[in-house]
């Protein structure tokens, strides 16, 4: 269902964004990279990684704001991109942090991220400040781990799958 190629920036997109990130995000991202500010081939760097490593992935709209409608990728360290729904353009990529960073979230194991963010996505569902119409682990990223997380990543998939809207 994933395809291999990743998304693009445009270049305005990609610096508007990095502008952006650098200033309200800092402390994300310097903790991510070791460094701040970061450059506009470390963030494109970023997207890119966190699109392709991704734990798992959903369309919809998770925002308020009309352009967030797209597909949804989070990877373990809970960086999150959007790309428009043909998976041609990125549109942006950010550090879930709840609007404000917590010291270690970027080193936390990458399932309990995982798992904390996706519990976070169906209370935004349950609460219908998120429409999502599809929701689907990416199978290639989360086989090298452990069983007992497999099954915890899949329960939870189980449970974001019964609330997804459909007929949209």
């Amino acid at each position: 269902m994933t395809q291999q190629t990743s998304p693009q920036w445009s270049w305005s997109n990609l610096h508007e964004h990095l502008i952006t990130r650098n200033f309200y995000d800092k402390d994300c991202w310097e903790e991510i990279l070791g460094h701040a500010p970061m450059t506009e081939a470390e963030y494109e760097h970023e997207s890119q990684e966190a699109y392709k490593n991704a734990l798992y992935e959903y369309e919809g709209n998770d925002s308020k704001k009309e352009h967030r409608r797209g597909l949804y990728r989070v990877d373990g360290r809970a960086i999150k991109t959007i790309a428009s729904h043909d998976r041609r353009d990125m549109v942006t990529c950010y550090h879930i942090d709840n609007g404000q960073h917590e010291m270690g979230s970027a080193s936390r194991p990458s399932t309990q991220t995982a798992l904390e963010q996706m519990e976070a996505l169906s209370m935004r569902m349950e609460n219908r400040m998120a429409s999502v119409t599809r929701f689907d682990l990416v199978e290639k990223n989360i086989s090298g781990i452990s069983q007992t997380e497999q099954t915890q990543l899949y329960e939870k998939e189980r449970n974001l799958k019964s609330l997804c809207v459909t007929g949209r």
